[in-house]
């Protein structure tokens, strides 16, 4: 049974695929209820094995990757490249234009959060970059520290 917040998520973004004309097959749909379900970064492997506890089918690792990368295309997932783990975007049911993800990692628990940077600042980040002649092919900032919640058990 689909916790009723993640049922309302999956049928806005069933929605939002229909207006963009991106088919959200009923495994990608899977894979996505499975991250909400899970709310933590995961693997592939993580996800191809929760997949067959959550739906009592087996699914390709090739077949998660693909169905990964048509969720970051849709903008409703991000990977994060630094452990190749993948999270549901915190902005799933905004309609907004999202700022540049910041994604603040926690070295004691592991919990991610997601921040969006303001435009100034990526105008000024952009702007530095530039001027040393190196081309920017992906912007994304992963930090690293210790939560409030951890630094508080400390």
């Amino acid at each position: 049974m689909l916790d009723k917040n993640t049922q309302q998520i999956l049928q806005l973004v069933q929605q939002r695929c229909q207006q963009k004309n991106l088919r959200l097959t009923s495994k990608r749909s899977n894979v996505l209820q499975l991250m909400l379900d899970e709310n933590k970064p995961l693997s592939a492997y993580d996800i191809m094995a929760s997949y067959q506890i959550y739906f009592q089918e087996s699914i390709s690792v090739v077949s998660i990757y693909r169905m990964l990368n048509f969720l970051i295309q849709a903008q409703l997932i991000h990977k994060l490249l630094s452990s190749n783990k993948y999270l549901v975007c915190s902005h799933i049911t905004c309609s907004h234009v999202h700022e540049i993800p910041q994604f603040l990692i926690c070295n004691t628990c592991h919990q991610v959060e997601e921040v969006g940077i303001g435009k100034s600042l990526v105008s000024e980040l952009e702007a530095n970059i530039v001027s040393t002649g190196f081309k920017l092919q992906r912007q994304q900032l992963e930090l690293y520290g210790i939560c409030s919640d951890c630094q508080h058990l400390q």
